[in-house]
């Protein structure tokens, strides 16, 4: 294609002008790897004797635009020539030339179909230092291409006749300015033809500016508008464009639509339609809009999924899929539960609808159980997604994730205490060792009794609680008896070891500090002989502190069956402010019975291996057992 030569000049080169007209001078250009950005209108100078290219990109903001250039002066018989060059693909998508042997600039500038950044290469060869180049980007119209005309055969169709549609499109172009200087501008334009609503085709053609073409489209009549006319619609847009060029056509139809659905007679006669009710099947989805759907106009459920055509329609859901969303569950199964038979997982808690019908949670909440973690994460922990309290202590599962313990374990550290009374208590549920630092974790005001209890054929052994909600300067006090059963054959020997944090001190009859924190006194027990004391604790600060008991007991010289059991008692130490919750708990303690208070059996010496050691004292059982 030959150019118009407007813009050109083919002088000598002093008729180009000079230097001062270029903005980027030849040897400032980039390489392919790494061109030089430049915007609309930079010049650039063509001073070269290479025959290489040098490389710039230039960056268009929307889909449909075009890079050409604006304005330029090349002497005459030099070769040029220009290519650009999608930036992320690297394909070549535009060139402009001349062809100094032809005498003629060649062109071949599409519409971009997509935003982004153009590579742009240029050489030239035996140029002079006036010559120059610039571009421009320039956003083409979403109507640019215009329909002409449309032909229909035949003029005058009656029912059943196959119609044939010819609409003839042009490519204006507009919104790109001086295109016929510089290049073709092609574009594709994509056309869409509906007969009464419905569609009949989309087809494509790629035109230069100014080129028309035409299309053919045939479609059996077998339906006809609110009117009782054949509508035609035609809408003609570039590829990149959400819309474009419309145009409605009306035909005069010879046809009869008793039941006025929009589907002539004799063609509900064909499918077995009732040509005199709209809706044959009754499912809220006229004959006409079903054929347009493909569901079945004489069945109300298509797709079999317990909901009907019209249900489906309506709700959004596949009327041709008994499975919408693909989540395992049929949509009318969905509309039962609650669940969104659009979505696989209702709730949004990770896990699919079918999923959480067959593990028993609630496909429409995310956390069945309320517990505050969502069941997805409670299956991933190990817990119950429909029990807020999987282990039964007391504290709620999410609670216990909070706070670090175990929520599928009662006592998580294994000292024989629940996590949730050692919650309550200001105790470390993931230490068997209690110090210091654990006072004061919660303001609970509660401050629950523990007891000691071994019962065998040969000992009995009782630790317990007997004032342990206290004010400051005033001791707490535990009381201790054992007693050697007369059927005992040897005597037993009892090992009581006290242990409480640091700034608390222990005092009692034979008691004596055997380390950091840690008191005891030995006992040897002849059958039938019982011995008891009382044992004070004073602290000298407020705040909650557990104090451990651990009985270890064995007959006679049988020291590696030895058997020892422990047990965790909470203290707290108040000010005067909270003299009457002192007052009245110790009352209570004083009137409680033992079958209220946590107790501890074990086995009875010489009739077992070691139950336990010292390092592993939370594994043992802690049973309850009415008072002797």
């Amino acid at each position: 294609m030959s150019l118009p030569q407007v813009g050109l000049v083919q002088t000598a080169a002093a008729d180009c002008g000079d230097e001062e007209r270029v903005d980027i001078p030849w040897e400032e250009g980039g390489t392919k790897e790494s061109p030089v950005i430049i915007e609309d209108s930079d010049t650039i100078g063509l001073d070269t004797y290479d025959t290489e290219y040098t490389w710039f990109k230039i960056y268009l903001s929307e889909p449909g635009m075009a890079i050409y250039p604006d304005s330029w002066c090349i002497n005459s018989g030099v070769d040029s020539q220009v290519n650009i060059y999608n930036a992320d693909t690297g394909a070549k998508v535009g060139s402009w030339e001349y062809d100094e042997f032809q005498d003629e600039y060649k062109s071949n500038l599409p519409t971009m179909q997509e935003e982004g950044w153009y590579k742009i290469s240029i050489r030239t060869r035996e140029s002079d230092a006036d010559n120059y180049i610039s571009f421009v980007s320039e956003t083409s119209s979403a109507e640019k291409f215009s329909i002409e005309n449309v032909d229909t055969y035949p003029a005058d169709p009656e029912a059943g006749d196959e119609i044939t549609i010819n609409p003839t499109v042009r490519n204006e172009n507009d919104g790109v300015n001086n295109w016929d200087q510089v290049g073709d501008f092609r574009d594709t334009v994509e056309v869409s033809v509906t007969l009464n609503g419905e569609s009949i085709g989309t087809k494509r053609a790629n035109l230069s500016a100014d080129e028309t073409t035409s299309f053919q489209y045939t479609h059996e009549l077998t339906s006809v508008s609110s009117s009782g006319d054949a509508e035609i619609e035609i809408e003609a847009k570039p590829v990149w464009a959400d819309d474009g060029t419309r145009v409605t056509e009306q035909l005069d139809v010879e046809a009869s639509d008793l039941d006025s659905d929009g589907l002539l007679d004799y063609r509900e006669e064909e499918i077995g339609t009732d040509p005199e009710d709209s809706d044959t099947d009754g499912d809220n989805v006229n004959d006409r809009k079903e054929l347009q759907l493909g569901t079945d106009p004489v069945d109300s459920d298509s797709d079999g999924d317990g909901l009907s055509d019209g249900a489906e329609v309506n709700g959004q859901s596949d009327p041709l899929a008994s499975d919408s969303d693909g989540d395992g569950l049929d949509d009318g199964r969905e509309v039962e539960l609650g669940s969104d038979p659009t979505v696989e997982d209702t709730d949004e808690d990770g896990l699919e609808d079918r999923t959480e019908v067959e593990e028993g949670t609630d496909p429409t909440a995310a956390d069945s159980d309320g517990d505050g973690l969502q069941d997805q994460t409670e299956f991933e922990k190990g817990t119950d997604p429909v029990d807020e309290d999987t282990d039964g202590d007391g504290l709620p599962d999410a609670r216990e994730i909070e706070i670090g313990t175990d929520p599928t374990k009662v006592d998580t550290d294994g000292d024989g205490i629940s996590d949730f009374d050692e919650y309550q208590e200001g105790t470390d549920p993931l230490s068997q060792t209690k110090d210091e630092n654990n006072i004061g974790q919660n303001q609970s005001d509660i401050v629950k009794d523990r007891t000691l209890v071994v019962e065998s054929e040969t000992v009995s052994i009782q630790l317990r609680s007997e004032r342990t909600l206290v004010e400051q300067d005033t001791p707490a006090a535990l009381t201790f008896s054992a007693a050697s059963f007369i059927s005992a054959e040897e005597p037993v020997n009892i090992q009581l070891v006290i242990e409480v944090p640091s700034g608390v001190s222990v005092s009692g009859t034979s008691f004596t500090e055997s380390g950091i924190g840690q008191y005891t006194t030995t006992m040897q027990l002849q059958p039938g002989e019982t011995k008891g004391m009382r044992i004070t604790l004073d602290a000298n600060e407020q705040g909650r502190f557990g104090v451990t008991g651990r009985a270890i007991y064995f007959l006679g010289d049988d020291r590696e069956n030895a058997t020892v059991d422990s047990v965790r008692i909470p203290v707290r130490v108040v000010g005067e402010e909270n003299s009457e919750d002192v007052t009245e708990q110790n009352s209570q303690a004083t009137s409680a019975t033992n079958e209220n208070s946590p107790t501890t059996s074990g086995s009875g010496p010489g009739f077992g291996a070691l139950g336990t050691v010292v390092g592993t004292l939370g594994a043992l059982l802690l049973l309850k057992k009415d008072a002797l």
